[in-house]
């Protein structure tokens, strides 16, 4: 990186010290069934202890059936535009999450409809299951989806101080990268990815922990409040990428910035950028000038630990184009450093191809043009060489016709002087 970049130091040295050394060994931390303080901004989580006291609400739709299919049984969580209800199918007996949501304009609901139909486009392993939407006549709105029962990656990252593990560690990146690849090629951004709104599973049957993603395509309507320099609503300040701070529309590099500032969160215990107001904290996202603390600092006991700062710091680039331009690429990074902690000779850098630049804007424009002007001029070269052709056949069509009219003339002439001979 530049020498002329600031570090934005927003961590206290407990951070990089904060790893438990009991517990659940495929997180560095307590195990699941521990006890855990389940008060995540994004409550759609249901922890493996007993529900009985997420149940107890006074909420007048709990007991009521939506659409004779769907009973609310409890409350999970109330958010700023979004309540979320534990529901059952009364024909399967399925548990599932019932999302009630606030919309209050006709712009609202077709904003809302376009997401939940791409939504309902995913079926992949690693984003929670889309069920249904549920519009009712009295203007209420419900979102059906898979209800995941497992631990928020938020909560875990507080109760155990950072994830430590690096096996632990390439098993969340990798099954993140490939929820976004796939969500990616179906042409749907999520626009909010944060740890909140990522839960892990305990999958004890296969020993390994399933990572899935929610609120893919919604997140613009259902997530916390969001507040952006133009006072437009495009994501949560901690993990936005630069362009939407300045309030841009969100694209496929701004979820790979988001998740940049999850596995940083991840490895170092919080988002590279806390403190101060709202307004400085997007100030140090947009800014090319600021980077946070390196992880190597923050984290020195982390396997190629300076590897991890090149992959983290290439996903927190103010310009999108000096991103990694792909959730693929992205992964093929993380395996490169989980290949290389297991080598006898561990790296200290990605190799040079990973960390080529692709071209600023300005370069691909003008090459865009200098093909254009070339396209145009081998255009115009064909277009006279056709006129040319065509003004050649139009003046040999002339030629012949003006001598068969000659022709014609004389003898016509030679006919008249023939009539007018005989005549006399």
């Amino acid at each position: 990186m530049p020498d002329d970049r600031k570090y934005r130091s927003d961590h206290p040295s407990s951070f990089s010290q904060g790893q438990s050394s009991s517990g659940d060994s495929r997180l560095g931390g307590p195990r699941f069934g521990d006890e855990v303080s389940w008060q995540s901004s994004v409550p759609h989580v249901v922890p493996d202890e007993p529900l009985p006291e997420l149940l107890q609400s006074s909420d007048r739709l709990i007991g009521r059936t939506v659409n004779e299919k769907y009973v609310i049984e409890g409350m999970l969580g109330r958010g700023a535009m979004a309540v979320v209800y534990l529901g059952r199918d009364v024909e399967t007996n399925r548990r599932v999450a019932l999302k009630r949501l606030s919309i209050h304009s006709a712009e609202g609901i077709m904003r809302f409809s376009r997401e939940v139909r791409n939504h309902s486009q995913l079926h992949h392993t690693n984003i929670v299951e889309f069920i249904e939407f549920i519009g009712e006549k009295n203007g209420q709105f419900f979102l059906i989806m898979e209800l995941a029962e497992g631990a928020n990656l938020q909560d875990l990252i507080k109760s155990m101080g950072s994830i430590s593990e690096p096996e632990n560690i390439a098993s969340i990146m990798f099954q993140l990268c490939d929820a976004l690849v796939y969500a990616h090629q179906n042409k749907v951004v999520h626009r909010d990815l944060k740890t909140s709104n990522i839960i892990l599973i305990d999958d004890a049957d296969n020993d390994r922990i399933v990572v899935k993603v929610l609120d893919f395509g919604i997140a613009r309507l259902s997530g916390e409040a969001r507040i952006t320099l133009s006072g437009r609503a495009v994501g949560s300040p901690l993990y936005m990428s630069p362009e939407q701070c300045l309030g841009k529309t969100p694209i496929t590099l701004s979820d790979i910035y988001s998740l940049g500032i999850i596995a940083y969160e991840m490895m170092v215990g919080q988002p590279p950028y806390v403190k101060g107001s709202i307004k400085e904290i997007l100030a140090a996202h947009c800014s090319p000038a600021i980077t946070p603390v390196p992880i190597s600092h923050l984290a020195p006991r982390l396997p190629c630990a300076r590897v991890m700062d090149q992959i983290i710091l290439k996903c927190l680039e103010a310009d999108p184009n000096r991103r990694w331009q792909s959730a693929s690429e992205l992964k093929a990074a993380f395996e490169y450093w989980h290949n290389g902690i297991h080598s006898k000779r561990q790296p200290t850098s990605l190799p040079p191809e990973m960390l080529r630049v692709s071209k600023p804007p300005e370069e691909q424009v003008a090459e865009k043009r200098s093909l254009a002007e070339q396209y145009d001029l081998e255009a115009k070269k064909d277009i006279g060489e056709q006129r040319h052709t065509r003004i050649a056949k139009l003046s040999a069509r002339k030629k012949k016709k003006h001598t068969l009219l000659i022709i014609s003339a004389s003898v016509l002439i030679l006919v008249v002087l023939v009539c007018f001979y005989l005549s006399s």
